[in-house]
């Protein structure tokens, strides 16, 4: 699948980690800033302790897909990080 042409990057990173292994990707606020009416959120994405990626945006929702899209974004440089701790666990 052409990276420039998929838009839901929540649901690529669920898919590859229900394929990868036994961790969930999970979404924590890291920061929120302005008034109730203007609230922008930053938000990073999480497999086990690794986190893949951060975005911002004008609701949670926004700043988790943010977040989403950096990480697949920069999956050339956590995915062989996480091959390699899953070789050293299986040893």
């Amino acid at each position: 699948m052409e990276q420039g042409k998929y838009e839901d990057y929540k649901g690529l990173l669920q898919q590859w980690a229900q394929s990868f292994g036994t961790e969930h990707i999970v979404y924590k606020i890291l920061n929120m800033t302005g008034p109730d009416h203007n609230r922008r959120y930053h938000t990073g994405v999480y497999y086990g302790n690794m986190r893949l990626g951060e975005g911002m945006g004008s609701s949670k929702k926004d700043a988790e897909q943010a977040a989403a899209v950096a990480a697949w974004q920069a999956k050339v440089e956590w995915q062989p990080k996480l091959e390699e701790g899953k070789k050293k666990d299986k040893r």
